[in-house]
This record gives structure tokens, C-alpha cells and sequence, in this order.
């Protein structure tokens, strides 16, 4: 230590300073004080701080325990719900890209098709050539014709794919080489796959089989007026009616139908006509087909009797000069009435021109045959008969009027066709 009062340095325990000589005692005792003060007060500031720790830790609140959240019924049937659509929705994404992928490339249409060929899915197959229903190739009658076809052929074993030209990103022509449960090996079959113009699900290429090597565009089948037409079961209404060739003939027109052999029958209210079934072998041509039909021989009476009532009123009318008006309703048209009604009335100038006058005349229609050929008549009956005409002429040389000995016969010939559930005259001549 160091003297207070000249700074000499000292012992610690020295009383007095060697130096100046001044006394250390009361120095000591004063810091001796100080240090005990101090140490009061550091005791005094210690007992307070705990004192005050202590009021701190009772104030405080105590910490409530960790304990696990209960959850009511409801709550866990809500958490349960979210949990399970989250669970549909990832499926639901799965599924998406999945099902929106199966069609987005040539090579995925034909594996489908191969696939659906070896498991006889033809309800599948239709889809993937995308026409949806119309006419003649609905899915139901896509798949019944398609499984009768089958079953000659058999299903399809073993099988591979391999385009046959350059995808052009629009089309691919593929070629798929099989053999069948028939025992055919090697057999190939040709595809066009061509891409849609509209994507699926909006984000995936959509791709489908054209139906080019399967479909035929536009059968027509002659129609005969009177008949009811039935296609593989399905009725050919009149909405299916026009014209076909040159010549304006009526036939129904089948904008679409599968190629193949289809079963046309045809069958009228009145047992006119002898119900036939035949088959027509329809190729990816346009074709046009003549059903082969024939009238029953009740038929071919029918028409003879109705032809008798009307030739006996149309040479009335002829004869009487009623016009064509009255006999416009024995005919199929306007057209051959007119034509009917003009040759009579040129057969009964010819008399009053030569110096002849008639006497009387009388019709007899004797016979009829039904037609078997619809190609040139269409379903007719064809009616033969005479007019007989007595008449009476003038002498050139004296004038004089002298009766006709005999009758004068005129032969005559009706074909007959029932038209829409009547009889009708389709051609009248001599």
C-alpha cells in the first residue's frame, strides 16, 4: 500500500510510514469501517433482492400443463371429411392425367384397339373411332354387327403394331399384324389415326381412328312405295328418301353404314308381297342396291279387279268428254293420266273422222301376273285386257249407214303398283 500523506509505499500491516513518520491507525480503522459498511450494505441490497425474487415467483401465474387437444364428434367428422375428399382429389388428379393421356398419340389408340380386340370390346373400340350415334352405326348396332362378323373370324391372339408410314402430326397410318381363334395367322389389318381438332380435357392431344376402312358413305336401296324396309332389323323411314342417278329414280339414302354383309328384309301390311329376308354386301363404294321382291298371286287379283273398275270409268270419262279431272285419281301421276285419257279420246276421233259413229263399246280386263323385276317397274302387277268396240259406218259410195258386223278388239295393258296402301296405275297403253 501507499502512505495517504506522502505517498511513500508501505507494508500492509505497517503502523506507522517509515518516510514521514505519520501514523496508520486511524487510517485503518476508517477503512476497516468502510469495508464493513460496505459489506452491511451489500448483505442489506442481497436479503432485498431475494425478497423481492421471492414476490416475483408468488405473483407470478402459474404455467398451465401441456395437455392434447379433445375433439367433439362433429370436429372429428369435419377433420374426417376434409381428409377424405384431399384423399379423391389426388385421385381425381391421378385419374385426369391418366384418362386424359390414353388418347394423346397414335401408338396408345392402336395398343386400345389391339387390347380391346383380344377381349372383344367392342363397346370400346366405338369409342375410339369418335362418330358418336347417327343412322345406321349406333353403338348398339356397331356392336351387334361387329360381333356377328367376329364369330366367323374369331378373336384375336397374338399381335403387333407398327406404323406404316411418317407421322405427319395430324395423321399416322398404322398396320396391325394378328392371328385369330379361327386359326388365321398373319392377318394385318390397315389404320389411319388422325388427330382431332379439339384437345381432351383441354390440355391432352386427342387422337381417334378414322373410319375410313370400315365405313361406307351413302347406300342407296331402291325404294318401293308400299313396302316397309327393315336394315339389320332397323327401319329405313321416309326421312331416308330422294333421288339417285339421271333418272330421278326414289331410293333411300344411308349416309353412313358399316361394310360387310347386312340383312335387308322387306315385308307389307297387306301380305301383298312374299316376306323376304336377302343379304346386302356392302363395300366402301358408294353402291346403289335393287331389292329382288315379287307380289303373292293374292296380290295379283287385287290388281286385276281394281283394274277392271278403273279402265271401264276412264273410257266412260274418254268418251263422255269429262276431262282428265275425273280420272286423275285411278293414276300413280298426273302425267300418265293425262297421257291415258289422250290416247282414248284420239281412238274415238279416229271413228267420227273415217265416216264411223259408235255404237257401244265394252272393257274386259281378263288376266294379270306379278312382276318380279323391280329393277325396270318397280313392284308391279302387270294387267292385260281388250276394249271391244260396235260401231256403225258410212257407205263412200252411197252414203248410206251400215252396222259393223263385228267387234272391233283393242288390246290393252295396265301395270298396276300399290302405292303407300292403294292401287294405283303406274302405265296404261295399247
Amino acid at each position: 500500500m501507499y502512505c495517504p500523506y506522502c505517498g511513500s509505499k508501505i507494508d500492509d500491516d505497517a503502523r506507522f510510514c517509515g518516510e514521514c513518520g505519520a501514523s496508520l491507525e486511524d487510517l485503518k480503522e476508517e477503512k476497516e469501517l468502510e469495508e464493513t459498511e460496505l459489506e452491511d450494505k451489500i448483505a442489506e441490497e442481497s436479503d432485498e433482492i431475494e425478497e423481492i425474487e421471492e414476490k416475483i415467483v408468488e405473483e407470478k401465474p402459474k404455467r398451465k400443463p401441456v395437455v392434447k387437444k379433445q375433439y367433439s364428434k362433429s370436429e372429428k367428422k369435419k377433420l374426417g371429411i376434409i381428409l377424405v375428399e384431399s384423399i379423391v382429389l389426388l385421385c381425381l388428379v391421378v385419374v385426369f392425367v391418366i384418362v386424359g393421356s390414353a388418347y394423346s398419340n397414335p401408338n396408345k389408340i392402336m395398343k386400345k384397339y389391339a387390347q380391346a380386340r383380344q377381349e372383344g370390346d367392342w363397346a370400346t373400340i366405338y369409342e375410339l373411332y369418335d362418330i358418336g350415334d347417327q343412322g345406321f352405326v349406333s353403338k348398339d348396332q356397331f356392336i351387334s354387327f361387329m360381333q356377328k362378323k367376329e364369330q366367323s373370324s374369331g378373336t384375336v391372339l397374338n399381335y403387333s403394331i407398327q406404323p406404316s408410314s411418317i407421322n405427319n402430326g395430324v395423321s399416322q397410318s398404322m398396320v396391325m399384324t394378328y392371328s385369330t381363334t379361327g386359326g388365321s395367322t398373319g392377318e394385318q389389318e390397315y389404320f389411319t389415326v388422325k388427330r382431332e381438332g379439339s384437345n381432351r380435357f383441354l390440355f391432352f392431344q386427342k387422337w381417334s381412328l378414322d373410319g375410313g376402312n370400315i365405313f361406307q358413305d351413302n347406300l342407296y336401296i331402291k325404294y318401293i312405295p308400299g313396302i316397309t324396309m327393315k336394315l339389320d332389323g332397323v327401319e329405313i323411314k321416309k326421312d331416308y328418301l330422294t333421288t339417285y342417278g339421271t333418272d330421278k329414280i326414289q331410293a333411300y339414302k344411308i349416309p353412313v353404314v358399316l361394310t360387310g354383309e347386312h340383312t335387308l328384309s322387306l315385308q307389307d301390311k297387306n301380305d301383298f308381297i312374299e316376306k323376304t329376308e336377302q343379304t346386302v354386301s356392302v363395300s366402301v363404294d358408294d353402291m346403289y342396291y335393287v331389292p329382288a321382291v315379287k307380289y303373292t298371286e293374292a296380290a295379283a287379283k287385287k290388281a286385276l279387279s281394281t283394274a277392271k273398275t278403273y279402265v271401264k270409268d276412264i273410257y266412260d270419262a274418254a268418251y263422255s268428254k269429262k276431262g282428265v279431272t275425273a280420272v286423275k285419281k285411278y293414276f300413280s301421276n298426273s302425267e300418265e293420266a293425262k297421257k291415258a285419257y289422250d290416247e282414248i279420246v284420239e281412238s274415238y276421233k279416229y271413228y267420227n273422222e273415217n265416216g264411223y259413229s259408235m255404237r257401244s263399246y265394252s272393257v274386259s280386263v281378263n288376266s294379270a301376273e306379278a312382276n318380279t323385276n323391280a329393277e325396270e317397274a318397280g313392284l308391279r302387277v302387270i294387267v292385260y285386257g281388250t276394249v271391244k268396240i260396235n260401231y256403225q259406218y258410212r257407205s263412200a259410195f252411197s252414203g248410206s249407214i251400215y252396222p259393223y258386223s263385228g267387234d272391233k278388239s283393242i288390246y290393252q295393258s295396265l301395270v298396276m303398283g300399290y302405292d303407300d296402301g292403294e292401287w294405283k296405275i303406274a302405265s296404261f297403253g295399247y
